[in-house]
């Protein structure tokens, strides 16, 4: 089984960011976020549904995205991801959202400037998978590794 490269995995990418910023869109003026997104609680909201959103890839292994790109999380042998992999890769791939739902929770710069600059990180990880292994640095750190969902169709 091969790994997925750069493509699909931007291209889920795309089609995940593009699905939370037409979530927040019908939902913060719902939350009474207002229409103008500048101000903290619509901060806390988007980060918040971010967070949510992403989340559902650290527990099955797959986003809305991944879905529709028809491609998954496993071990970085094939094997089915185990729960505490999925996680941590969650948490180094979001560490970024995270650190914006703290920054708005408590108004601390500090958290504003960690999230910028694991953001950095996270794009300078992210361009790992041109390596040969088409591993993310959130895949080394957590083992896991992104393959497709079935095989490709055609004859066997």
């Amino acid at each position: 089984m091969y790994r997925i490269g750069l493509g699909r995995r931007l291209a889920a990418f795309v089609l995940d960011f593009a699905l939370v910023v037409l979530a927040g869109k019908l939902l913060l003026p719902w939350l009474g976020a207002g229409p103008d997104l500048s101000g903290a609680r619509a901060r806390l909201l988007i980060s918040g549904l971010a967070a949510a959103y992403f989340l559902v890839e650290g527990i099955c292994g797959r986003t809305p995205g991944k879905m529709i790109m028809r491609i998954v999380v496993r071990d970085q042998f094939g094997a089915r991801a185990p729960l505490p992999r999925l996680l941590l890769r969650f948490l180094v791939k979001n560490l970024w959202i995270l650190c914006s739902l703290l920054a708005a929770l408590t108004g601390l710069a500090f958290f504003t400037y960690a999230g910028n600059l694991t953001g950095l990180a996270l794009f300078i990880g992210f361009l790992f998978v041109l390596s040969r292994s088409r591993l993310a640095f959130h895949d080394l750190v957590s083992g896991t590794a992104v393959f497709p969902s079935a095989p490709p169709p055609g004859p066997r």
